[in-house]
Formats: structure tokens, sequence, C-alpha cells
């Protein structure tokens, strides 16, 4: 039987554009094929991304940009996952990756009665539009966005960052982050609280990634 790879996608907040710069350079130079996808908060759309049909970000980041370029905090935290799944709804034509369970989607569960929190890799998703409602799962941050908190099968559940997802049972090739070239953003870009460019941000991944083609070729090309 046939080793199925992962790639695992972390949290990034609103590093976002910059992961999926990396996320854009190696969908353009290597064979993805034969990859499943883990993906935590940000990292579960980018794991849509990689596992999807879209192709061309320039639309999606003008968009973003436009929509969150000048706005507070809480706006942003707010409207980010509704406009993700508009974008990535309206991008995506071939849903195969959805009908072969290519994502696991990471997501944290509180347990009130024992008051523990524990991961969950979900895929259990039977359309696009249920795998993009997980990513909104996996993104919730509690007071920050908004009063709805989600809840699965009775249990609270929010943002994948607050656990830590077992792997043992899974072949983890490469785990993308924003800080895997060692770039390191602060707290607060993370969290949005400044004015990001993030066209810059997209490029300064993708550079990144240039810069370190050997790495990614001894991954992806053996």
């Amino acid at each position: 039987m046939k080793l199925i790879k992962y790639l695992y996608l972390s949290p990034g907040g609103f590093s976002l554009p910059y992961m999926m710069g990396i996320c854009q350079f190696i969908k353009e130079h290597y064979n993805l094929k034969n990859y499943n996808y883990i993906g935590a908060s940000a990292g579960s759309w980018l794991s849509v991304y990689l596992a999807s049909d879209m192709l061309d970000t320039e639309p999606l980041l003008l968009n973003y940009n436009e929509l969150f370029k000048d706005t507070s905090l809480i706006y942003k935290w707010n409207n980010i996952c509704p406009f993700l799944i508009n974008e990535f709804s309206d991008n995506i034509k071939n849903t195969k990756f959805v009908k072969e369970k290519n994502i696991l989607v990471s997501i944290s569960n509180y347990d009130i009665t024992n008051k523990i929190i524990t991961n969950e890799l979900v895929n259990d998703y039977k359309n696009l539009n249920e795998l993009l409602n997980l990513c909104l799962i996996s993104s919730y941050i509690p007071f920050l966005s908004g009063r709805n908190i989600p809840k699965r099968n009775n249990l609270i559940t929010f943002d994948g960052v607050f656990s830590e997802p077992n792997f043992n049972n899974y072949n983890i090739n490469l785990k993308i982050s924003n800080d895997m070239f060692g770039r390191h953003f602060t707290f607060s870009e993370i969290l949005g609280k400044n004015k990001v460019n993030v066209n810059e941000l997209l490029y300064l991944g993708y550079y990144d990634s240039i810069q370190n083609k050997e790495m990614l070729d001894l991954i992806f090309l053996n």
C-alpha cells in the first residue's frame, strides 16, 4: 500500500498572503497530484488553494487589499472568513479534491464538562461549502471573530492554533509556515493590527521560495 504524502499548512493569521506566495511557488513548480493536505487556521484556506484548480491569486488579493487595508482589527476578524468563502467559491470550478477528501482541517474542540481543549483533524465535509465552513471554524478566534461561536457535535470549536495535531498516522513531507525560511513576523502583523500591503507579502513569500528552491527540490523532486 502506497504511503500518502501530506503537506501541513500551519496557522498564520494575517500573514496568510506571505504563505500564499510560498504556496503559489510550490503549485507552479511541482507536481502535487500525489499529495494530501492538513491545514490549520490560515493554513486550512491555503490547503484548499493548493488542492484546488485555483491558479491566479491576483484578483483575490486585490479584493483582499481593497476590503481590509484601512479597517480595524475587529472588522478584519469579523469579515475575513466570509470574504474568503465568497472568493474561493467563485474561483474554484473543479471540486474533485472535495470528493476525494484530499484535505484534513485542524480544529480545536472545547469540552465544557471536562474543561479540556483537544485537536481534531476533520474531513467529514460533503461539498465545497461544508469544507470552507470548516476552514471558518479552524480560523475562529474567540472574542475577535464575532459572538456566534461555532459548535460541532455539542462541542465548542475554534481556531486550530490553540491545539496541536497528532501527526503520528500521517507522513508529513513539509510544514509550510510563515517562519519556514527564517522570516520573522511580529504578533501585531499576524493579528492584523497594522496596515499590510498584501501584494508585497505575496511577493516576499514567492521570493523566499525562489531563494530556497534547492531545499524544496529535495522534497518535491525525490
